[in-house]
């Protein structure tokens, strides 16, 4: 029991001092109720987030933000439907398609898309990082200046064949590169279904119709 003990505690390192320093933007808009399993079958149950700025998952509890070390201790992480995996110094979402399985690291921007009007409309936009703590449940950020904020995903991901190869793409460019032979047919089906990169279930899609050539 001692060393269970000491085991969760060693787990989360105190970093008030590093979050306030480094804004982080974070994989869901508020912290989660997350599952940790240990190697050593030990379970724990936490308050979590994934600061997909610094690759880091968070803890939290009341106020204090603490990061999730030790991470060669750790298994696997559950966060809602999402399962998360540690290979080397960071963390993957892994995703089960029909032939393989799909690795996500996971990188978030808010993009600006402008300031709001008084009757609504939007002007101008551009990028900028920046706290996604305040992101409400449609995915938007509004400040009291006004300005509107989206995040767009710049996710890297590999796909692990049954045959043990490895294929690697970030967006549209890279992943026609994966199957030269059946641009054309991707691009179709893409139109067809209305695929987006920046939803990952559509990813899960695409990857699992390229599977079948």
């Amino acid at each position: 029991m001692k060393h269970f003990i000491l085991t969760i505690v060693s787990l989360f390192l105190f970093i008030p001092s590093a979050i306030k320093a480094q804004k982080a933007i974070q994989l869901f808009p508020e912290f989660q109720e997350g599952t940790i399993l240990m190697r050593n079958k030990a379970i724990i149950k936490s308050q979590v987030n994934y600061d997909t700025s610094h690759d880091k998952l968070l803890y939290k509890e009341g106020n204090t933000v603490m990061e999730l070390t030790n991470l060669s201790d750790i298994d696997t992480i559950y966060i809602k439907q999402h399962k998360f995996i540690i290979s080397g110094l960071g963390f993957y979402e892994v995703k089960t398609l029909q032939k393989g399985i799909l690795f996500i690291k996971w990188h978030l921007k808010a993009v600006n898309i402008g300031k709001k009007g008084a009757y609504g409309q939007t002007t101008q936009s551009y990028v900028q990082n920046i706290n996604t703590s305040t992101f409400n449940n449609s995915g938007i950020i509004n400040y009291e200046s006004s300005d509107m904020f989206e995040m767009n995903n710049y996710n890297q991901y590999s796909i692990y064949l049954t045959n043990g190869k490895i294929k690697r793409f970030h967006d549209k460019k890279s992943f026609f590169k994966l199957f030269p032979e059946h641009t054309m047919e991707i691009k179709n089906f893409m139109n067809e279904v209305h695929i987006n990169f920046q939803h990952i279930d559509d990813i899960v899609k695409l990857c699992n119709f390229c599977l079948t050539f």
